[in-house]
């Protein structure tokens, strides 16, 4: 019903506390914080604003990153040491040195996945805390 609604042109005003569901819905967004607007703009506004560029890559292992060499900074391994998250700003520019440096370190990949960030991390940036309800 608020698709075909949204499609005749109608403005609709959605209150949720379902992030992902304005993130699916909503062209603009309000965050409201104990009755104040903490930030209003489209989810790529807010989320821009709030946390920046960031994309957090996630490589998955064959065998745990070795022993005898360090993580680079920035990187941090899963206890396991079979999985290493770490923060890109530019994807284009610094995934290749990525790859570069497990491929140097003797690591083989078992899988990547990429992560951008989401109303929920924006929200938490914003104000500091989880959703409540």
């Amino acid at each position: 019903m608020l698709a075909s609604l949204r499609q005749s042109g109608a403005s609709i005003v959605l209150t949720t506390h379902h992030l992902e569901e304005a993130e699916q819905r909503c062209d603009r967004i309000v965050i409201i914080d104990h009755g104040k607007i903490v930030a209003a703009g489209t989810l790529a506004e807010l989320l821009r604003s709030a946390l920046g560029d960031s994309r957090t890559v996630e490589v998955r292992l064959r065998a745990p990153w070795p022993d005898h060499v360090a993580l680079p900074a920035g990187w941090n391994a899963s206890d396991d040491g079979r999985a290493i998250k770490t923060e890109v700003s530019n994807l284009g520019r610094d995934l290749p040195g990525i790859l570069a440096a497990i491929g140097s370190a003797g690591a083989e990949i078992g899988d990547l996945t990429l992560r951008g960030s989401t109303l929920h991390d924006a929200f938490i940036a914003l104000t500091g805390r989880e959703l409540r309800e």
